[in-house]
């Protein structure tokens, strides 16, 4: 069983089943080294895939490890243009990286603050995905009339 993961959060992006003849050591580093958003790890099977989706990789140890959930909150998930209101997202853990098509330049990392207030000029549809290690990533949507 072949388990590609995001190698900042250790979380399963992928699993490739019966294929593991294919994937030598060779052919996982050079993925990893054309792919490095994406790391393969080669597990002997003994999880189903549903097993292994509800697991996070351990960064330390290559081993599986249970999910841990990021309990970020926004206040409002729709607002008006213009700077006329602001999305609040709390509980944004020190040292988060946000990813967002809002930001100039993606992703940011948060600062001691835990709190990340947004006031949005242009109407458009935009995600924010928060990714820490060690926990499941935390994706949301805001819309903007």
């Amino acid at each position: 069983m072949i388990i590609q993961y995001d190698p900042a959060t250790g979380k399963i992006m992928q699993i490739v089943s019966g294929n593991d003849s294919f994937w030598t050591d060779e052919v996982i580093q050079d993925w990893n080294t054309n792919n490095p958003s994406s790391i393969a790890l080669k597990k002997p099977d003994g999880m189903t895939s549903r097993e292994v989706f509800s697991k996070l990789v351990n960064l330390d140890s290559l081993d599986f490890m249970d999910i841990q959930t990021l309990s970020i909150s926004v206040d409002k998930t729709q607002v008006t243009a213009l700077g006329t209101e602001t999305v609040t997202f709390s509980n944004v853990p020190e040292g988060a990286s946000i990813e967002s098509d809002y930001f100039q330049s993606s992703p940011v990392t948060m600062d001691s603050t835990q709190t990340l207030e947004i006031d949005f000029e242009d109407p458009g549809n935009y995600r924010f995905t928060f990714k820490v290690r060690g926990f499941d990533w935390f994706v949301q949507d805001i819309l903007v009339n």
